[in-house]
């Protein structure tokens, strides 16, 4: 047998979870679970330990024979390497396009004092975190503070950021955007305009979230009496469609995108920004909502069609209410499907509560910790489904 000794790559965490363990690697938005074979083999590799002593320390603590703990370890030594966990080498970044590559840097600027005495400006706010927006018009103004009535502050508070929105020179109908002075929005379409200001300033808020031991990843939320359940899941999954339904059948809404986690007590506090509607919801949602057919289309960032719905207050709840979650339910919509809602294992469930990532900012190792304890002592589910009607029943079965 070789006598090779394997080490485990720097800079990667263990977090005791569950049986097991998870590694977390901080430079990128990663977490693997590890069950209890794998964690004692990972916890071992950091002495050094030779191929043929590791064997037999398998055989003693897991009682099996040298044949199948030779196979075990090949198979998840195996995984380790190709994963970058060993020696010398690196895991590599998910194949995962963050909103904020889609940023310009084009070094274009404005001074900023020029443009900050217009009228037709207003301030939001979320977690303490303000924005003041600079409009070239009443009617961008207008349509913006109707969206946004929630977030809205009259206080004299310190700016975190100035967004101007400046007509642009080189398009008809179209807006440059500026983010405190930097050009990072060419040309855009007025119509994408919402999307574009709801994307920067929850990202740039996300990361502020960070100094208050508050992590801010993609999920929807809502709530009814004692149970709030939290829907993890990036775009596609139905999960805002969802939430639309779940608030027109006696549920409020927490948020449909973004969740705020406070990492001490696992606790979840509103933040209810405008649903966006993408045009393949927008025919299942009429039995639901039926003011959608009658509502504006914009696009998003993608120039997908799109509508922003605005629920009314009673659909949500108080803005100072932490709820403690109950259930953690991954939807996954898929055309056609018969609906089930299942047990989920909780390795697979951290390692897709991972991949909703951090909402543009690096997850850190504090971060990693609270999703682990989430996972572990939350039920977690996952919800395939096609139809509302039944997806909503499943929920309601639990």
């Amino acid at each position: 047998m070789s006598e090779t000794h394997f080490f485990p790559a720097t800079e990667i965490s263990f977090i005791p979870f569950c049986d097991g363990g998870a590694l977390f690697y901080p430079k990128i938005q990663r977490l693997w679970a590890l069950n209890p074979l794998a964690s004692y083999i990972w916890l071992s590799l950091s002495d050094g330990i030779s191929k043929e002593k590791l064997v037999s320390d398998i055989v003693d603590r897991f009682s099996i024979s040298s044949q199948t703990a030779e196979f075990d370890l090949n198979k998840i030594l195996s995984h380790f390497e190709n994963e970058g966990l060993l020696g010398d080498s690196h895991p590599s970044q998910p194949n995962i396009i963050k909103e904020t590559d889609l940023f310009i840097h084009n070094g274009q600027s404005i001074d900023s004092v020029d443009y900050s005495n217009s009228d037709n400006c207003c301030q939001i706010e979320a977690y303490g975190f303000t924005c003041k927006i600079h409009f070239p018009d009443k009617n961008l103004l207008n349509n913006f503070r109707q969206l946004y009535h929630y977030f809205l502050s009259e206080k004299n508070e310190s700016i975190n950021q100035n967004i101007f929105v400046l007509n642009s020179k080189e398009k008809n109908d179209a807006v440059d955007i500026y983010l405190n002075g930097q050009c990072v929005y060419k040309a855009i379409d007025r119509l994408q305009l919402d999307s574009i200001i709801h994307f920067i300033f929850f990202s740039q808020c996300a990361k502020h979230l960070s100094a208050l031991n508050k992590l801010m990843f993609h999920a929807a939320s809502v709530k009814k009496g004692h149970k709030t359940i939290v829907l993890p899941a990036n775009s596609g999954s139905g999960k805002t469609t969802l939430s639309v339904a779940l608030t027109a059948c006696g549920w409020q809404c927490i948020t449909d995108e973004l969740a705020v986690l406070d990492l001490d007590d696992l606790s979840i506090t509103p933040l209810p920004i405008p649903m966006r509607i993408r045009s393949g919801s927008f025919t299942p949602l009429l039995a639901f909502y039926p003011a959608i057919s009658g509502l504006p289309v914009f696009q998003d960032l993608y120039e997908n069609s799109i509508r922003w719905i605005v629920l009314a207050k009673e659909n949500i709840v108080d803005k100072l209410t932490c709820s403690k979650i109950t259930e953690l339910i991954f939807p996954r919509y898929t055309e056609n499907a018969t609906t089930e809602l299942l047990m989920l294992d909780k390795s697979k469930a951290l390692e897709k509560l991972a991949a909703t990532g951090s909402s543009e900012r690096d997850m850190t190792l504090e971060d990693a910790k609270a999703m682990v304890r989430l996972v572990e002592q939350t039920p977690c589910y996952e919800l395939l489904f096609s139809d509302l009607d039944d997806a909503i029943t499943a929920i309601e079965s639990i």
